[in-house]
């Protein structure tokens, strides 16, 4: 990639969070089911994660109607089904799921005799906004299904081995998102040749969102190409995430972007941030603005300063213009101006002694 100010291109993944969350459980609620605008809040809680009901935070009035304890397979199993088809139908109205597409997974377990992995999923033909928590896939690490959706005809997703090729390559992924975002995938395609293999952006707020940036550090992401089929991205995948072991993003041109965290908190708040910087992407470069280069500054020294503050400071110095600009920028003053500024100067010193 070209240089952008100098600067080397930054390498995708450098300075995002990685395994500093640690590793969630899931609280059961009453019979496994997320009550809406009753007792509970909108999300479950996880006891270490970001969400503010449960025993983790004893502040909380209702934190008595969520447990932050360790439950068997089978009720975490009713708590992951809810959660995954709220968020899918949440971002199916937020248009990042449309028709039947994108979809997400949860892994639970620490890989133990006592304690395998799960692996749980959307299922491919059903809109999101209509899938209720039995129509999700729970499969084991070896992606061999151990409980099919209550749906009758529902089958795996053809994204399902992507699941598992990030699980598989970064360990302490926790969940997997892909969307359909339309600013996604518009994100793609500002570089017109398509050519591109890195999207980047720098100097917006949001870029905090993604977790070890500032607002003035530089985002970048890895761009793969389109296939004809869903699963045939895995492979250019996983050369991403051995190329870039850090990363926890890739976009696919012409068709939206995968996502990932160290547990379901954490690859939401990324995924949203990430989106609000593509749609800022495309419409600064709608704007005529390339949201990857470092804007321009506005140095406060003489050599930057405007003629009016340069005026002003010469004028509560005493001097004339002449004394505080460049030469091939003097210009001749009026008496009239040369008076006006002996005045000014002499009432500011008035008013100065007035408090000395």
């Amino acid at each position: 990639m070209n240089k952008a100010d100098g600067r080397d291109p930054p390498t995708p993944g450098n300075g995002w969070t990685n395994k500093d969350v640690p590793l969630m459980m899931y609280p059961q609620t009453q019979d496994g089911q997320v009550h809406l605008y009753q007792c509970h809040r909108r999300y479950i809680h996880t006891s270490h994660g970001w969400s503010r009901t449960g025993s983790a935070c004893p502040n909380d009035a209702v934190a008595a109607a969520s447990s932050g304890h360790k439950i068997n397979h089978d009720d975490e199993a009713k708590v992951v089904r809810s959660l995954i088809s709220q968020l899918s139908e949440k971002y199916y109205a937020k248009g990042w799921m449309p028709g039947t597409g994108g979809g997400m997974s949860i892994r639970i377990g620490s890989g133990t005799a006592d304690d395998p992995f799960a692996v749980f999923s959307t299922p491919s033909g059903i809109q999101k906004e209509d899938m209720v928590g039995d129509d999700v896939f729970e499969q084991d690490i070896d992606q061999n299904v151990i409980t099919p959706p209550i749906t009758p005809g529902l089958k795996l997703s053809s994204m399902n081995n992507i699941w598992f090729v990030v699980y598989n390559l970064r360990p302490s992924t926790r969940c997997v998102i892909h969307t359909h975002s339309m600013y996604a995938q518009l994100a793609t395609l500002l570089d017109p040749s398509e050519q591109s293999d890195i999207f980047q952006i720098t100097h917006q707020e949001m870029i905090k969102g993604v977790g070890n940036h500032a607002y003035d550090s530089m985002l970048a992401i890895p761009i793969i190409d389109n296939q004809r089929s869903e699963n045939l991205l895995a492979p250019d995948i996983e050369k991403v995430i051995q190329k870039y072991p850090k990363c926890n993003a890739v976009l696919v041109r012409r068709h939206g972007v995968y996502v990932w965290g160290d547990s379901w908190e954490e690859a939401k708040t990324r995924l949203e941030s990430f989106d609000y910087l593509f749609e800022t992407a495309v419409k600064m470069k709608s704007m005529g603005i390339d949201p990857g280069v470092v804007p321009k500054k506005k140095n406060a020294d003489a050599s930057t300063d405007t003629m009016e503050c340069k005026e002003n400071r010469a004028a509560s110095k005493d001097v004339t213009i002449d004394d505080t600009i460049e030469p091939s920028k003097k210009r001749k003053r009026t008496d009239t101006e040369l008076k006006n500024s002996k005045e000014l100067t002499q009432t500011i010193d008035s008013e100065i002694m007035q408090y000395a």
